[in-house]
């Protein structure tokens, strides 16, 4: 986000957008930064309860299927 918001968007003309330039998606520049930290950090929220998913199901398996050890 650091890196889109201080280097890429500073350094681009396009796309152009309501609010600002230069962010490489064009619905990112109709929104003002309140609305693009809400936008970052759902994003950051699903990622990481997909995440959480992800652990879960692994352990679950885990759970079914436990490693035989070697005789």
């Amino acid at each position: 986000f650091t890196w889109i918001e201080l280097v890429v968007s500073p350094f681009n003309d396009t796309p152009i957008g309501s609010v600002t330039t230069g962010l490489p998606y064009p619905f990112l520049n109709n929104l003002d930064l309140a609305g693009r930290a809400a936008f970052y950090a759902t994003n950051v929220g699903v990622a990481l309860v997909v995440l959480a998913g992800f652990f879960a199901l692994c352990w679950g398996i885990n759970r079914l299927f436990p490693r035989q050890e070697a005789p």
